[in-house]
């Protein structure tokens, strides 16, 4: 119960990330950092099972802990390559080598920041330390995965869609659409909750 509990906070948290990239940061851009998450989630349940972790209470937890953090290297990318689009001074594939070229020491710094910050959890001994190395080596992979992807898959991503307009009445339908799958998996914190007899 608890499993499908968080299950479905994670699936809230995703839609709730989407739709502030969507009103924060743009249409193509929340598109863009979006498509993360599944890669990365993809990403990193092959390393799980290449390490020896098991999909569980803790590390799916620990997916949700560091799912605010892995769209960030995506933000960076897309934003940044719109403002350079913005000034009107560089194609959609030179403003995406530009980005590559200013913004990729500060990108793997950051990273790098946070992984290690997680990582000295997995020397924990005792019976505490077995139960919680899952966290920190879940968050690495995740934070790991979102970097590649943001630099490999993003960036030509960022170029391909400023190349396509997009109309105002086409905007407004995807985010009316987002809101309702979000109120719709909202509906399901309501449901009475089911008591087990023993």
């Amino acid at each position: 119960e608890d499993f499908n509990n968080l299950s479905h906070e994670a699936l809230n948290t995703i839609l709730l990330v989407i739709v502030i990239l969507f009103l924060f940061v743009g249409l193509k851009e929340a598109f863009t950092a979006g498509i993360v998450i599944p890669l990365v989630f993809a990403a990193t349940f092959g390393f799980m099972a290449l390490f020896g972790q098991t999909l569980n209470f803790l590390s799916l937890f620990s997916l949700i802990l560091s799912l605010g953090l892995l769209v960030d290297d995506a933000i960076v990318v897309v934003q940044a390559t719109k403002q350079y689009m913005a000034t009107g001074k560089f194609t959609p594939e030179q403003a995406v080598l530009l980005v590559f070229k200013d913004f990729f020491g500060i990108i793997m710094t950051t990273s790098l920041t946070t992984i290690f910050a997680f990582l000295p959890l997995v020397l924990a001994s005792g019976i505490i330390g077995q139960f919680i190395r899952s966290i920190p080596i879940t968050v690495s992979i995740t934070l790991a995965a979102s970097t590649v992807i943001a630099i490999v898959i993003n960036h030509p991503m960022a170029a391909i869609l400023e190349r396509f307009k997009v109309t105002r009445g086409v905007a407004k339908l995807l985010f009316l659409i987002l809101v309702i799958a979000f109120i719709a998996s909202l509906s399901g914190l309501f449901a009475a909750p089911t008591v087990l007899s023993i």
